[in-house]
């Protein structure tokens, strides 16, 4: 692959993960799915893998309705494209806080990303990398093999 074609890589990369970002905070379980690929897994911190489009949707669909996500800044660290591949890592405070407004924390997080090109660059694979807290223990405790606990509150 030719630097050109990486560099405009990279770029739509970038450009896909703050519109996915924006979806994630405007709370849209439908929108989220244009961005990730048909057997996206997602990796959150504690939890058991959620595995392809449907089980995504119907976690952050779940998770949207309890939370509100905000991710307001963040750090490239690295990107790194190989074909149609993509590494995305970087790291950021993710804040959370309850819908009823009864809970809310911010969490310093490093995340490690895959894209894959198809139609443009999707979101593949997905890694958090955090101490579980309150919202990991609360919302992800409760899917099926999760390793969390609510003694770990």
């Amino acid at each position: 692959m030719n630097q050109g074609a990486a560099s405009t890589d990279v770029e739509t990369i970038k450009t896909s993960f703050a519109e996915l970002v924006a979806v994630a905070e405007a709370g849209d379980a439908d929108g989220y799915l244009r961005y990730i690929t048909d057997d996206a897994v997602y990796l959150g911190p504690g939890a058991p893998p959620v595995v392809g489009s449907e089980a995504i949707h119907e976690f952050v669909a779940g998770f949207f309705a309890e939370w509100v996500f905000s991710f307001p800044a963040w750090t490239i660290e690295e990107i790194i494209v190989s074909g149609d591949l993509a590494v995305y890592r970087y790291a950021g405070v993710a804040s959370f806080t309850k819908k009823d407004g009864s809970d809310s924390f911010s969490e310093d997080r490093k995340y490690m990303d895959v894209f894959q090109e198809g139609i443009g660059w999707s979101l593949a694979a997905f890694a958090a990398h955090v101490q579980p807290q309150r919202v990991a223990v609360s919302y992800m405790a409760n899917l099926p093999g999760s390793v969390l606990s609510s003694a770990r509150i």
